[in-house]
């Protein structure tokens, strides 16, 4: 027996409002004593067609909605039975929402009756797959790409452009159903070690300036038998480049510091703000020679715990002298007297990539 559908019972009901509302003004209108001349026929008319229009006018606002509701209705028996391959065949178009959020409730480990399509679990696993974050494929037994979910082919399409200088034929369109041997320069030994894997293996492919970290799975069934492999991939090309970069730069300051450090110049670095960030064996030992001398006008002064504090600490105009090295673009000559000490200074500016100021290297005499 055929349901009827919320939509045709919302219709129904419409109609039978209007007749209702039509009868009712005209039993209301004879027993008022009102005769039904010309007039009265045509203010029936009018008052018929004024209702006809607000109630198709209502129709067409909860007509939306009537067919959310049929849609609802619909997909209930499939929802009880726990089946997403029939509730992802009926008509999405009327509530789209109700379809995004509805379809992450199915289980993906759910008992199949013998009677069901064994296929409507695997379309239940391959769904969760699609829309997870991690970058899966699967190979069947003679390492043919069987499936890639979008976080795969999103990966490989931004890389596509390089991998296709290396691999001409390369189309992440055309994948399912290529060998997964055209990925390396050694496929033999790369088959043998797939098809002898019994646990999960890691290792790295390097193609080009691309380097993709793979954790490839086997696959087996009930008895033992070998199904194919699951290969993760994390693409780490620019991960590896910021690493390989930041290691590049404590190298080089490392370098940097340990030549300064033996050099026979005084050499103090300061930073943007003229806080003390480093000084060198050399003008340690000379301000360490002059420390009580300078403690005498610099009461607070320590050798030891020059680092962190500010040049400022050195002039009577600290201000004056903080102006002066904020604008400075090229190499300062000057001399700074404490007392009866006086020492030459030479300041030179320290710039970035972008030209933003980074600090101050001071040499003293």
């Amino acid at each position: 027996m055929e349901t009827v559908s919320v939509r045709a019972k919302l219709v129904n009901k419409l109609l039978i409002v209007a007749v209702v509302i039509l009868i009712s003004f005209i039993i209301s209108l004879q027993i008022a004593g009102v005769t039904f001349e010309q007039q009265t026929m045509m203010a029936i008319f009018i008052f018929a067609l004024a209702t006809g229009g607000a109630l198709f006018y209502l129709h067409q606002s909860i007509d939306l909605v009537a067919a959310k509701l049929d849609l609802v209705e619909s997909s209930l028996p499939y929802l009880k039975d726990n089946d997403q391959y029939g509730f992802d065949n009926l008509n999405q178009d009327a509530y789209p929402a109700f379809f995004r959020n509805i379809s992450g409730l199915f289980t993906l480990e759910v008992e199949v009756p013998e009677e069901v399509a064994p296929d409507k679990l695997d379309i239940s696993r391959l769904k969760a797959l699609d829309v997870c974050q991690a970058n899966v494929m699967m190979a069947d037994a003679d390492c043919n790409i069987t499936y890639v979910n979008d976080s795969v082919r999103s990966m490989l399409q931004k890389n596509e452009a390089t991998l296709r200088t290396l691999l001409p034929n390369f189309n992440v369109a055309t994948l399912i159903g290529t060998n997964i041997d055209v990925f390396h320069k050694n496929p033999n030994h790369q088959r043998s070690l797939l098809q002898s894997l019994r646990q999960p293996y890691s290792t790295k492919l390097e193609l080009g300036d691309l380097t993709f970290g793979l954790i490839a799975s086997p696959l087996f069934d009930e008895s033992g038998n070998r199904l194919g492999t699951v290969v993760e991939w994390d693409d780490m090309t620019e991960r590896l480049e910021a690493e390989k970069a930041t290691a590049d730069i404590a190298n080089e300051n490392a370098r940097t510091s340990n030549a300064l450090q033996v050099c026979q110049a005084n050499v103090m670095m300061a930073d943007a703000d003229l806080n003390i960030v480093y000084i060198n064996d050399a003008v340690k030992g000379m301000l360490r020679n002059r420390e009580n001398q300078l403690r005498a006008l610099l009461p607070n002064f320590n050798v030891d715990k020059l680092i962190g504090t500010c040049v400022d600490d050195f002039h009577k105009n600290p201000a004056h002298q903080r102006g002066m090295l904020d604008k400075l673009k090229d190499v300062y000559n000057t001399d700074l007297e404490l007392g009866e000490m006086t020492f030459g200074l030479i300041a030179t500016p320290v710039f970035g990539e972008e030209g933003e100021r980074l600090g101050t290297v001071v040499e003293w005499e």
